[in-house]
């Protein structure tokens, strides 16, 4: 294992006077973590007791743009979004963090997606997913190329694109910051 200094990392000079830092792509849920003091055997029957409950905005690219933004990075969001309870509470969230939600697209009357993680003891976790399927990115959600062009560092969340849209969406997000020289970062 070295013991040397860490890497350094530098943007190029040419997308330092973007006015958007990053634009983070992908997906929006609220994240319910439920923690749990053990888990149920196989045919058991009981009760299990829960420790603690949080709510949190959550999904890859929200938690990169609102670390970012909370940190004073200028950061904005694409993704889609349920008007309903779900999506209410992390367009809140969004808001507070100070993360602009201007290229985030709507849907009404769909509440949005839902992520329960629970936590065991020991660090175990599970996690039961609902996610609308009609809450979903296509690449025509995209924002234009200007917006890619404002941008210094585009941020895709690499494993939204199997539940908050299509590999065709990342594919044009990659094409897109590629052609507007943006720096690209994705996880997954």
């Amino acid at each position: 294992m070295s013991t040397g200094s860490p890497p350094s990392y530098r943007l190029p000079p040419d997308v330092m006077g973007r006015p958007r830092d990053i634009l983070a792509i992908g997906s929006l849920v609220l994240e319910e973590v439920v923690q749990v003091d053990g888990w149920p055997q196989p045919g058991w029957q009981g009760n299990v007791r829960v420790e603690r409950i949080s709510r949190s905005a959550g999904g890859c690219a929200v938690n990169v743009a609102c670390y970012a933004a909370r940190l004073g990075a200028r950061s904005a969001v694409v993704s889609p979004i349920g008007d309903g309870r779900y999506g209410a509470e992390v367009l809140a969230e969004l808001a507070r963090s100070g993360v602009d939600p201007q290229f985030l697209r709507h849907f009404p009357d769909r509440d949005g997606s839902l992520l329960i993680i629970l936590s065991g003891p020991g660090g175990g976790w599970v996690t039961l997913d609902h996610g609308d399927p009609i809450v979903a990115l296509a690449p025509g959600d995209l924002p234009v190329h200007a917006a890619f062009a404002a941008t210094r560092i585009v941020h895709i969340d690499g494993y939204s694109f199997l539940t908050a849209g299509t590999p065709a969406v990342a594919a044009e997000a990659l094409l897109r910051a590629r052609r507007s020289g943006c720096v690209i970062s994705v996880d997954g």
